[in-house]
């Protein structure tokens, strides 16, 4: 054997060596690894068995809560159909008095509308007469008083003529105030039969 393949063999036999101790390395690791992967395995057991319970734990809050809910749901349809029928009853009372106060307001407002018609008619007529009264008295004052004040005038005219006379003749005082208050009492007489005092 040459040296070369002594040399050679040396070699082998301390890669052998190192082999059989990367193996028992490599043993080793794989015993570890398996291990740890058996205790990450049960850690993930237990997590998966704890997740599940609360899982579940959820769902039964779930149900819980949707069937208050669903329940909650039920009583506000139930208040929200009571309030709307409510509502539509007093609707439907706030259009009948509404109705019932346009008919009120209607009869008032013809009742008003025929009082003013009436009211109107019997002003008129008032107007009418008035005017009747009016002319009646214009022709009265027209047809007695002017020929009473015209008579009266001429009265007054002839008293102051026989005053005159009377003054001329230069009778006696006695007797012109004689004279004038029987003149006096000819023109309160006069004017009693005309109506003036």
């Amino acid at each position: 054997m040459t040296e070369f393949e002594t040399l050679l063999l040396q070699k082998m036999d301390g890669m052998s060596a190192d082999i059989a101790e990367v193996r028992t390395e490599l043993h080793e690791t794989k015993a570890e690894l398996q291990a740890g992967i058996a205790e990450v395995r049960t850690e993930l057991h237990e997590t998966k068995a704890e997740l599940q319970a609360g899982i579940a734990e959820v769902r039964t809050e779930l149900r819980e809560t949707k069937a208050e809910l669903q329940a909650g749901i039920a009583e506000v349809r139930t208040e929200l159909h009571e309030t709307k029928a409510e509502l539509q009853a007093g609707i439907a009372e706030v259009r009948t008095e509404l109705h019932e106060t346009k008919a009120e307001l209607q009869a008032g407002i013809d009742g008003v509308r025929a009082e003013l018609h009436e009211t109107q008619a019997e002003l008129q007529a008032g107007i009418d007469e008035v005017r009747m009264g009016l002319r009646d008295l214009n022709l009265r004052i027209e047809n007695e008083f002017v020929p009473m004040i015209m008579t009266i005038g001429e009265g007054h005219d002839f008293l102051n003529h026989r005053l005159d006379e009377a003054l001329l003749d230069k009778p006696t005082r006695e007797h012109n105030e004689l004279e004038i208050l029987n003149l006096r009492m000819e023109v309160r007489d006069i004017k009693k039969h005309l109506c003036i005092v």
